[in-house]
């Protein structure tokens, strides 16, 4: 039995300056692009915790509206001050549950003025959507955060969300 002719595969050779010629190319029109992209932003406001060392606010004048979203309603409440209501539970009216919320974020708006903070908080049950409608409503119907806007038709531009 004749033995069989062992085959060799000559070596192979990588040719890297095809690769390297197109990433001269790519690195800088990838940073060109980047140079010109528009990034769009959502504004965010941290917590301002020295508010209060600035001036100091009358203590019969609230500061903040905390909202709690619930199952069966909103309770809202000014405070902290003396002469403030108690909680107000707001049942869920209209067809997306929000008109009632909507006229009493406008009565507390019209009855105190100087409100513009809204602390939110919701029950474990109640799902994103229904969060970010309150923040909507919260705001206001004409309300537009851009940077730009006058803020004329807010309600409550500072909607903090809180656990």
């Amino acid at each position: 039995m004749p033995k069989k002719k062992r085959v060799t595969i000559p070596p192979l050779q990588v040719d890297l300056i095809p690769v390297l010629s197109c990433m001269f190319l790519l690195v800088p029109a990838l940073l060109l692009a980047m140079e010109a992209a528009n990034w769009a932003s959502v504004p965010v406001s941290p917590p301002r915790f020295t508010q209060e060392a600035l001036g100091q606010p009358s203590p019969d004048e609230p500061r903040a509206l905390r909202v709690e979203v619930r199952e069966d309603g909103y309770a809202l409440s000014l405070g902290p001050c003396p002469t403030c209501a108690p909680d107000q539970v707001v049942a869920l009216r209209g067809e997306d549950g929000l008109d009632g919320l909507r006229e009493v974020a406008r009565g507390i708006k019209a009855s105190h003025p100087g409100v513009e903070q809204v602390y939110l908080s919701a029950e474990a049950s109640i799902s994103l959507q229904t969060l970010v409608e309150t923040m909507d409503v919260l705001r206001g119907d004409t309300c537009s955060l851009a940077p730009d806007s006058t803020r004329a038709g807010c309600l409550f531009p500072g909607v903090v969300i809180g656990a």
